[in-house]
């Protein structure tokens, strides 16, 4: 099975795809247009996965985005038919999906990710006819989440397969890490792009409306992630005095996120929008009950009071009283933490995700 990814190079989700796509024996070539980073290249050398790059994302210029487009349409033809792919199967529609249904190629399997499919289609008419006619040209739509499974219903009146991205148990387990510095403390947390979509500003003004109303409650907040946000974030944090009680780790590794969700003790999403939540379930299997906002694809995620807990979106209030009901009640916490390392298992575990997509792979005929 040879199978074409039309995807970003530095995506750590595709970085989990390649690697488990890889180990069931499945021949990948990745073309890319972001610009690569050092490890990203590493990485799918150590793999032996062939690549192409021909940078686009970054060039301000339109007309020589458009150039540089169009040159990647004609390294895409020429690379199936050196390839010779059984699949092309594209991630995130927009950019991605719309390259390799312009590009005419067989098998499109086309993945949607969130923004594409609930944002962009609606900026304006242009957009909205490219990912319609992007989607019709696929042979096979996936969705990670039902929320979005809809959303492509919605707009295509295509049916897509819902395939989530899976969680590895194995890695994201229970282990008691602490932070030095909180230790003797509550640690809320949440690990997020710093981006505004995340509502990371949110979390930061629940956290201090929770401290004013409960000031005697030891807790500090630990926010990981990187993101433009960062600066606007940290100001935040001193313009309500918060410095000492807020820790950031602004460049994680991928490969210790897991070691970041085990140093929590609540996690919390409060984001303005999201398609599914992969952050939330990586908690979850690290045995921690979860506050969310109750919006897109976190609605699945959490059973109202069995694994954590559902707050309105931007009610920095309620945000904050949920955060008192689970810093005051350990019992709760570990049974809703107990809960969601059970859902994960049964519902989104890693290799049932692999399993899946393999599984469709194989389902498309094979290239005469």
């Amino acid at each position: 099975m040879r199978v074409l990814l039309l995807a970003n190079i530095n995506s750590p989700h595709i970085h989990r795809w390649i690697s488990g796509l890889t180990s069931k024996g499945i021949h990948l070539y990745l073309f890319s247009y972001d610009i690569p980073e050092t490890s990203s290249v590493s990485f799918l050398e150590s793999l032996n996965v062939e690549y192409k790059i021909i940078v686009v994302q970054g060039l301000v210029n339109p007309i020589r985005k458009w150039i540089r487009f169009i040159q990647c349409i004609s390294t895409l033809r020429e690379i199936t038919k050196t390839f010779q792919p059984d699949i092309v199967h594209a991630h995130y529609i927009y950019n991605y999906g719309f390259l390799g249904a312009i590009s005419m190629v067989k098998n499109l399997i086309i993945s949607v990710w969130g923004t594409d499919i609930l944002i962009h289609p609606y900026e304006n008419t242009l957009k909205r006819l490219l990912i319609k006619f992007s989607l019709k040209r696929a042979l096979f739509i996936c969705s990670t989440s039902n929320y979005l499974r809809d959303a492509v219903f919605s707009l295509s009146k295509r049916t897509s397969l819902v395939i989530p991205f899976g969680i590895d148990t194995n890695l994201f387990k229970p282990i008691d890490i602490s932070i030095p510095t909180h230790q003797n403390f509550i640690t809320i947390g949440t690990v997020k792009w710093l981006e505004e979509i995340y509502g990371i500003d949110i979390l930061i003004r629940a956290y201090h409306l929770f401290k004013t109303m409960y000031p005697s409650l030891g807790t500090r907040l630990l926010i990981v992630g990187k993101g433009s946000q960062k600066a606007v974030l940290e100001s935040l944090v001193n313009q309500f005095e918060l410095t000492g009680q807020v820790t950031f780790i602004d460049n994680p590794k991928t490969q210790d996120i897991w070691k970041y969700h085990n140093m929590i003790d609540i996690f919390v999403n409060l984001s303005r929008s999201e398609s599914f939540g992969v952050s939330v379930l990586e908690s979850s299997a690290c045995g921690k009950p979860i506050i969310a906002s109750r919006i897109g694809g976190l609605k699945e995620l959490i059973v109202e009071g069995v694994n954590g807990v559902l707050v309105e979106s931007e009610n920095i209030r309620e945000a904050a009283e949920a955060i008192h009901s689970l810093t005051v009640d350990p019992v709760r916490r570990h049974k809703m933490g107990t809960a969601g390392r059970r859902r994960v298992l049964e519902k989104y575990e890693w290799e049932s995700s692999l399993v899946q997509m393999t599984n469709l792979y194989y389902s498309v005929p094979k290239r005469p």
